[in-house]
């Protein structure tokens, strides 16, 4: 046999080594030789000069050799002939191009998955661990070159929370002292959220924990981090940019699948991005590789050996250049071993500056988040994309397999804010040493662990009765049932405080509190014990002694009653106090409201339930002379859907009505329900509760109650559904139908920290089209008139069809139809896997004309989803006057939604948004505070240029749907 040299080529490898003071791409020989081992030399002829390069000793078999060559700033053609003693190989023709001068930036992290990798406890004391590592790892490494030295990037900031709570001293110290240096990174939010449970505030206040350590440590917050999660909301680019915050890294969890189609899509956009807020600001976007996530860097070996990594970074890079990447660094989060709860490992360390000796290019760097962007900035300023719009979230429906909790805590927030508004009064009222700030954060701290996106371990689904399941869930549950009862607390110390301060000396009286900011006509509910009333009959009467119709919608033990009356005209963040007189109250004259066999009437609708599914089959709106009820949809208004099966396989269930009854009748309100259960048309198999019933059943909601109630005064339809659920590890879901008769529809609705989002429109490209969040209204409205409609517990929607399983990337509107996506269990990890008890969702809406705009819509979805709250105050009470405002804004298109004490102690805290995308000046006045300066501030309280107070009112401009925050200098000491 012939001694040949085969398969001879030359492999281009992206490497640069230097040499002196200049750069050398590093090329592979690659040949077969099948003859006698011996030196080869390498005959190159490069844009036409002659080269010798010796190769070494050639072995038998199929290898490859490295050379170098000097680095060509153009692609110049090249020629190549091995020889290896007396056999020489063929020539090989190719091309050389220049080598890209990569700057690797590799981010040290762990992503923080509170309780997915192991019970939360657990999870807690290991980052606790972590960063006492991290701290020590920084030290280990001083002396290392300054691309070398050990960083993180912490992902969120619960975790920081605990360690620096736990630290010792000289841990904390020095851990302060790297993040100041720039070594350790703090990001801005406090967790990874499940963004259909945000609000506007609380999406504020999950960036307010870095800031406190900015403002006590002197260091910087400059960027943000999510992960995981595949999407945030519009308002998270607006409230980052007001902070300061100029940086997002992001990576989305695209790997869950169902039906074996992703769970979620990566925006089709160009990284990095520039995101464009609802108000214009901005932050730069760098989003993770869609199919590694997070762990990109340890895929390509960074936390592993410098061998590995040779092998799969440099493919990698190439395959960025060839889908027209077109800068010259990269973002790589690495994680050591694992993905979630990762331990840090200072290795990486040591292959970054074993790498960096060798390689010119690309270089490493192990870097902060910030670092890599400001080099991006600087290097490539004006040549990133801008995109607007709601990075809509996929995994928004996983909340809804704890629809109880979700529920309660939906409610909480809006109890929260009632309260921090009254205790924020009386304090700026003065009561300057008493104000329960610690326990304000704790309630918030508490909402935020429930919104944050792990609710169960990675096995809860797959194994739903370990032990540990079950103490995951527990964990997860008690955040809900804490915040709800420090909420409830707060709420109530504020209300006896505001009410200490109110009074009816010759009796008692009923202080009804206005917590938004424009006057409210509402209903109010409050509990007279018999002491109130003596256990005899009364009345009510408004602040100019007119009597004031009131209903009881419960008796209690000891003459008590819980009634419930319509409080008209309560001034903006303000007050009445009625009165509460002995005496049989008037004879009231009948009402406008008349409940028949299947039907309610007021002078503001006709509302007809189906005696076969007790779902509303008509709403006539008497003042539009409108049906408001698609009846060419499948499903009638407030019907329960129940969906059974695994997307997108669906076998959809109703009810079965077994009687329609008049509710509840009287000056105040009516009502009429229907009562079902919903069949399934099999025997589900239960979950093994428990107690140990398990077993079959037919009706897996064997109890149904809809309420429909009209109010006597107040145009509105409400719905309320009360229903028990069994337990099932069955697939399911369950909506509620909203088939709203509006031709030529256009559908808005209300996102954290946007005032409105177009669905379908404003969106991010293959940002989830499946469901989307509403917070606190949806309108749909044509050219002659709309609908706006309103949820209390449910945060969902699916707009123009169930859309479950679709994983659609464009929305198809079908009229007014959208379904309240109410729960479900079809996560295989992470989010509950059963759910069963009581449950109540309750709805609103209002049919209205084409001159309404989104300040009456989110007035309308804010009203009812935020209650009036009253307070008994006894005879002998003195105080102020029977009627008061704290404050008010202008115009109609601005509201203020939050008025806290600073966390700095000095002033108040007015936080306003402008609803209806025009550039306006706001005025405020607070009528019964004494005003002693005013400032804008930034979203962090950050203090900005003062602002002038003229005659007890202050101007300041509002952007176009944006979010401004000022300081209000008080004298507390009035």
């Amino acid at each position: 046999m012939s001694e040949k040299l085969t398969n001879f080529a030359i492999v281009k490898t992206g490497f640069l080594v230097a040499a002196g003071d200049k750069l050398r791409q590093v090329l592979k020989a690659q040949v077969d030789n099948s003859g006698a081992e011996g030196p080869g030399t390498l005959m190159a002829k490069v844009d036409g000069r002659s080269k010798k390069i010796e190769l070494g000793v050639i072995e038998r078999g199929l290898g490859q050799y490295e050379f170098t060559l000097p680095e060509v700033a153009v692609v110049v053609p090249a020629e190549f002939t091995l020889r290896v003693g007396e056999v020489e190989s063929g020539t090989v023709s190719l091309q050389l191009e220049p080598v890209r001068h990569w700057q690797v930036y590799v981010v040290p992290f762990s992503h923080h998955d509170l309780g997915y990798t192991d019970v939360p406890e657990v999870c807690i004391q290991q980052h606790k661990d972590y960063f006492r590592r991290i701290v020590d790892y920084c030290r280990q490494t001083d002396d290392f070159p300054e691309e070398a030295k050990f960083r993180w990037t912490a992902d969120t900031t619960w975790a920081v929370k605990w360690f620096l709570e736990d630290a010792g001293e000289k841990d904390r110290a020095d851990f302060l002292d790297f993040v100041r240096d720039g070594r350790i990174e703090i990001t801005a939010q406090y967790a990874a959220f499940n963004s259909a449970l945000l609000t506007h505030e609380e999406l504020v206040r999950s960036i307010y924990y870095a800031f406190e350590l900015a403002r006590e440590h002197g260091i910087e917050i400059t960027s943000a981090m999510t992960t995981d999660i595949p999407g945030n909301p519009w308002g998270f680019a607006q409230v980052l940019a007001r902070a300061g915050v100029r940086y997002l890294s992001t990576a989305v969890n695209q790997n869950w699948s169902q039906d074996g189609v992703a769970r979620a899509k990566v925006p089709r956009v160009a990284n990095p991005f520039y995101w464009t807020g609802p108000d214009g600001s901005e932050v730069l976007v760098w989003n993770s590789h869609p199919e590694w996530i997070y762990g990109e860097g340890r895929r390509l070996g960074l936390s592993e050996t410098r061998a590995q990594a040779e092998a799969k970074l440099p493919a990698y890079l190439s395959s960025l250049e060839r889908g027209g990447y077109q800068y010259d660094a990269v973002h790589l989060r690495t994680t050591c071993k694992t993905s979630d709860n990762a331990p840090p490992c200072v290795h990486m360390s040591r292959m970054v500056r074993e790498w960096n000796e060798k390689y010119a290019y690309p270089r490493l760097i192990l870097a902060t988040s910030t670092q890599f962007f400001r080099y991006m900035e600087e290097a490539h300023s004006g040549s990133f994309p801008h995109y607007a719009g709601d990075w809509t979230d996929w995994w928004m429906d996983g909340p809804a397999s704890s629809a109880y909790e979700t529920g309660v805590t939906r409610v909480a927030h809006e109890e929260l804010s009632t309260g921090e508004k009254l205790l924020s009064l009386d304090w700026a009222m003065g009561r300057p040493s008493d104000y329960p700030d610690q326990q304000l954060e704790d309630a918030y701290d508490q909402l935020m662990l429930y919104d944050e996106h792990t609710w169960g371990m990675w096995n809860n689904v797959s194994d739903p009765y370990l032990q540990t399941t079950t103490s995951e869930w527990q964990t997860k549950a008690d955040f809900a049932s804490s915040a709800v009862e420090r909420t409830e607390e707060l709420l109530a110390r504020g209300l006896r405080r505001f009410g200490g301060r109110l009074g009816n000396a010759s009796s008692p009286s009923i202080a009804v509190f206005n917590s938004l900011s424009w006057v409210r006509t509402a209903p109010v509910t409050v509990r007279l014990e018999g002491a109130t009333t003596g256990g005899k009959p009364f009345r009510v009467l408004a602040p100019d002694g007119r009597e004031v119709a009131y209903q009881v919608l419960e008796s209690h033990r000891g003459g008590g009653s819980t009634i419930t009356f319509l409080a008209q005209d309560v001034p903006s963040y303000g007050y009445l106090v009625y009165g509460v007189e002995a005496g049989a109250p008037s004879p009231v004259r009948s009402g406008s409201v008349s409940v028949g066999a299947n039907a309610i009437e007021n002078r503001f609708y006709r509302v007809t339930l189906d005696p076969a599914t007790g779902a509303v089959c008509s709403i006539y709106d008497k003042e539009l002379g409108r049906e408001l009820v698609d009846t060419e949809s499948p499903f009638q208004l407030n019907q329960l859907v129940y969906d059974s099966g695994e997307p997108p396989i669906h076998g959809r269930f109703v009810p079965e009505c077994s009687g329609i009854y008049p509710g509840q009748g009287g000056p105040v309100q009516s009502s009429i329900y229907s009562m079902g259960k919903c069949a399934m048309g099999k025997h589900v198999k239960l979950s093994e509760p428990h107690w140990g019933k398990g077993g079959l059943a037919e009706y897996v909601i064997p109890w149904l109650r809809q309420e429909v109630i009209l109010h006597e005064n107040l145009k509105r339809v409400d719905l309320v559904n009360r229903l028990y659920k069994e337990e099932t590890l069955e697939k399911e879901g369950l909506y509620f139908a909203f088939p709203l008769l509006v031709p030529e529809a256009r559908i808005k609705l209300e996102v954290a920290g946007a005032a409105a989002m177009q669905p379908g429109v404003d969106q991010l490209p293959d940002s989830c089209h499946d469901w989307h969040n509403v917070q606190y209204w949806l309108d749909a409205s044509g050219p002659e008139y709309g609908v706006t409609w309103s949820s209390r517990e449910v945060p969902v929607v699916s707009i123009g069809d169930i859309n479950t399983g679709k994983w659609q990337n464009r929305l198809d509107l079908v009229g007014g139809r959208f379904y309240a996506y109410a729960m479900n269990n079809y996560w295989t990890t992470n989010f509950k896997e059963r759910q069963g008890g009581d449950f109540v969702f309750r709805f609103s809406l209002i049919g209205h004309g084409p001159e309404w705009g989104n300040a009456q819509a989110a007035r309308f979805g804010w009203e009812y989803c935020t209650d009036m709250a009253a307070v008994v105050l006894p005879a002998g009470q003195g105080g102020e006057g029977a009627s008061g405002s704290f404050l008010e804004v202008e115009p109609e298109g601005v509201m203020a939604f939050t008025l806290k004490r600073a966390e700095d102690g000095e002033g108040l805290i007015v936080r306003f948004m402008e609803l209806e995308g025009k550039d306006t000046t706001a005025r405020l006045k607070l009528p019964a505070i004494q005003v002693t300066s005013a400032r804008r501030t930034d979203i962090v309280e950050r203090d900005r240029e003062p602002l002038p107070v003229k005659d007890g009112i202050i101007e300041i401009p509002v952007p176009a749907y944006g979010i401004e925050t000022i300081r209000v200098g008080v004298n507390v000491g009035l």
